[in-house]
């Protein structure tokens, strides 16, 4: 074993080879990367897309996800003040609602968007 002081100590960084030939191995393997995920994207879609019209009800609320509102929500938010809270997992939801039911009673005019 080499010391940290031990002057026989190279690291990978000092060899003149090593940080080009890294950098060229990485542009390769983000390359592949993304050729095998467009792949792998076209192919998983029919099925994801199957999905979806089997569920039923995806097309009500579909442009949202891409930030498209329709008129009539874009009205109810704008006279207002809107407080806006993301949730994710189930927890979040769950705090969330706490939130609402303590922020309601002293905050009456203002509008909340989950």
């Amino acid at each position: 074993m080499q010391r940290i002081g031990d002057s026989r100590l190279i690291f990978f960084s000092q060899l003149p080879l090593l940080p080009r030939l890294g950098v060229r191995i990485h542009q390769r393997v983000r390359t592949v990367y993304n050729i095998l995920f467009t792949i792998g994207f076209w192919l998983a879609s029919p099925y994801y897309l199957l999905k979806m019209v089997r569920r039923g009800n995806w097309q009500a609320g579909f442009s949202q996800r891409f930030g498209k509102f329709d008129s009539n929500f874009k009205q109810s938010l704008s006279n207002r003040h809107v407080i806006w809270l993301h949730a994710v997992s189930v927890g979040e939801v769950n705090v969330c609602m706490q939130l609402i039911r303590a922020l309601e009673p002293r905050l009456p005019n203002v509008k909340m968007v989950v």
